[in-house]
């Protein structure tokens, strides 16, 4: 057994062992992190140094992620109905360990962390050496006082930090993958039980110059992966691949797009109207951003079993 087998193993003992007390453990990391408002800023601008990106930290938009995951419900493990005298009950399960590959988006992190504690699982982050290290550190380490502090065992947050993606171990229970259509084939060709998100991925097709600036001034803002697609008889210096037409850059998108967030600047509505009904995302937009979609599509009911049974 590989030293990850041996450690996937263990983190799966204390999942299963550890099933109470998680309300408790979730407030007190909403708490953790307004009291450490300051210092998880600090870290996020140190972090940010010699990168490109631009944006600051929203503590507030981590708060409400985490209240969101307090405030989650799970549906009432009966089911009213009857088969041959014997009720019918669904009920949910933990899977165990969740593994993560992902570029350690701290509004990710954060999410991804207590919604696996919220359904009583095991976590482990694989993380860029480059990706917000400091900030991801100081989180992780402050969920594991939290923990600690609960009687719960510390291991059952883990990350690590390696560029490759040796995290796509076979006795994971569930692999989540967040990335580009690249990323997201290459663990999926795995063939272990995978979830991809393209989060924090957009594609933007151009069609006419009359937002041209509002484009140069979103990518120069923006921290979004963002793949540009230009029509190539546009007289513009917007960097990005030169399309013939809309339906070059749909195909594109649809091909090799991320599958999160897609945007069309043009103010044709014929063109806007068959852009939105054929391009393939989660979100899509017209005349705005593909970076307004920050939702983390990776959702509690995604991290556990339901199982139904009759008594």
């Amino acid at each position: 057994m590989s030293e990850l087998s041996e450690r996937i193993k263990v983190m799966r003992e204390m999942a299963f062992a550890s099933t109470d007390g998680v309300q408790k453990v979730l407030r007190d990391i909403y708490d953790m992190l307004d009291a450490n408002e300051d210092s998880l800023k600090q870290c996020y601008e140190v972090d940010k140094e010699g990168t490109n990106k631009k944006e600051n930290l929203i503590i507030k938009r981590m708060l409400d992620a985490v209240q969101d995951t307090i405030d989650y419900q799970f549906a009432d493990t009966e089911v009213h109905e009857m088969i041959d005298e014997r009720r019918v009950l669904e009920f949910k399960q933990n899977m165990g360990v969740i593994g993560v590959i992902y570029n350690g988006d701290v509004y990710a992190t954060i999410e991804l962390i207590t919604k696996a504690l919220k359904t009583n699982n095991a976590i482990i982050l694989n993380v860029g050496i480059n990706d917000y290290i400091g900030t991801n550190n100081l989180i992780v380490k402050s969920i594991k006082e939290i923990l600690e502090k609960n009687n719960k065992p510390a291991g059952l947050v883990e990350i690590n930090f390696s560029e490759n993606e040796e995290l796509a171990n076979e006795d994971l229970d569930q692999i989540i993958v967040i990335g580009d259509r690249a990323k997201q084939t290459r663990v999926n060709s795995l063939n272990l039980n995978t979830l991809k998100s393209g989060y924090g991925h957009g594609e933007i097709y151009v069609d006419d110059l009359e937002n041209e600036k509002f484009v140069k001034e979103l990518l120069s803002k923006v921290d979004y992966n963002i793949q540009l697609y230009v029509k190539e008889s546009l007289a513009t210096d917007l960097p990005g691949t030169r399309v013939a037409n809309f339906e070059e850059a749909i195909n594109r998108i649809n091909k090799e797009g991320a599958g999160y967030a897609a945007a069309i600047f043009s103010n044709d509505a014929e063109t806007q109207r068959v852009f939105m009904k054929r391009v393939k995302c989660k979100f899509s937009f017209i005349n705005a951003s593909p970076s307004i979609a920050r939702e983390l599509d990776i959702y509690i009911a995604d991290m556990y079993y339901k199982k139904v049974g009759m008594v």
